[in-house]
């Protein structure tokens, strides 16, 4: 189950390195570079060159935003949310 103890938790364990144990499903298959929160939202960019956002509380996948298909052509390296909502990413793919 996924742990809902809160933002706080999730960013303290990210930085620490234990990302892992949250349970996001279905996971990324590659490492995982960035996380941002918004709301009760939790969204990761990874070296799969996909963007998920997952529901902070289940963990459950809400959406994929992008993959090798259509999307970032390389490792995403970085995701924020911006204050109204609205989510930006960057990637090695410039």
């Amino acid at each position: 189950m996924f742990i809902s103890s809160g933002k706080n938790n999730l960013k303290s364990n990210w930085i620490q390195g234990n990302f892992k144990d949250f349970g996001l499903e279905p996971a990324h298959d590659r490492g995982v570079f960035c996380v941002d929160i918004y709301k009760n939202s939790v969204t990761t960019g990874s070296a799969d060159h996909g963007l998920r956002t997952y529901d902070l509380k289940t963990g459950q996948l809400r959406r994929e935003l992008y993959n090798k298909r259509y999307g970032h052509k390389e490792w995403v390296t970085s995701c924020a949310y911006l204050n109204d909502g609205r989510l930006i990413s960057a990637g090695m793919d410039s």
